[in-house]
């Protein structure tokens, strides 16, 4: 074996060390059942892939979930209760990545109003105040998510169905990346910083541009911006993220806002 070869495994080595370093996650779930299971899969699948988790859950949550089926599931006595917590300082450290796999209504809304009164909300305050990224999974929270026919819990008044929708699009302005619950483990991804193990790393050439006119340019479409190797045209009227803006300089993508 030549020296070249030994240098090369020796920064595979390291490489591989700093990435499950960053792979640490606070896990917080709230009282909300909708996406659940598919939350639960995609945590499982990140753990497959080297991720490690500290848990809390609030105290709707316990109300929700079976005492000990979240250790048992992802196979973890990282769990923490709400109800024996006797500060926060023990999810501040060490982590790259909050996520929510279960965000309730109620606790979007006050997230959105900047509302900091429980656990949940303290944390998430901080996260965003630190610029570390957050992945929630709306299901239990979107009031338009189709499931709710099957609950017969979609029959609320436009203005109603308009309020949440506001609220939804303040997480965004946040920076607080929305998907859903089978989708966890793909945006994680997407918002947190990995090292590259290839050796040689080729960028094609972008051949395309992808229009966007939503309300909110999140990170995660800048990401998906560049999967697809294309730049960004935005219109006037959406709101570019300070994260989104991050994002497009760290990935190479430029985004085009029409005036």
């Amino acid at each position: 074996m030549d020296i070249e070869n030994v240098l090369n495994d020796i920064v595979d080595e390291v490489i591989r060390r700093l990435n499950n370093k960053l792979k640490q996650a606070i896990v917080v779930f709230t009282g909300g059942a909708l996406g659940f299971e598919d939350a639960l899969e995609q945590l499982k699948m990140m753990k497959q892939e080297g991720w490690s988790f500290k848990i809390l859950l609030t105290r709707s949550a316990e109300h929700v979930f079976l005492p000990g089926s979240i250790e048992k599931d992802l196979g973890t006595n990282e769990v923490f209760y709400e109800r024996e917590l006797q500060g926060l300082a023990e999810f501040y450290k060490d982590t790259s990545l909050l996520i929510i796999p279960t965000l309730t209504l109620n606790s979007a809304s006050k997230i959105a109003l900047g509302i900091v009164d429980s656990a949940v909300t303290n944390l998430v305050s901080h996260y965003i105040t630190t610029g570390t990224p957050i992945v929630a999974a709306d299901d239990a929270c979107d009031l338009k998510n189709p499931i709710r026919v099957n609950y017969k819990m979609h029959k609320s008044p436009k203005a109603y169905l308009d309020m949440n929708s506001r609220y939804l699009d303040q997480l965004r302005a946040y920076g607080i990346s929305l998907v859903r619950a089978k989708d966890i483990a793909e945006a994680s991804k997407s918002v947190t910083f990995q090292f590259n193990e290839k050796k040689e790393i080729q960028q094609p050439e972008k051949n395309s541009v992808i229009y966007y006119k939503d309300r909110i340019l999140s990170r995660i479409t800048v990401f998906e911006a560049k999967q697809a190797h294309s730049d960004l045209i935005v219109s006037k009227n959406t709101i570019i993220t300070p994260l989104a803006r991050e994002a497009a300089i760290e990935f190479g993508v430029t985004i085009h806002q029409e005036k």
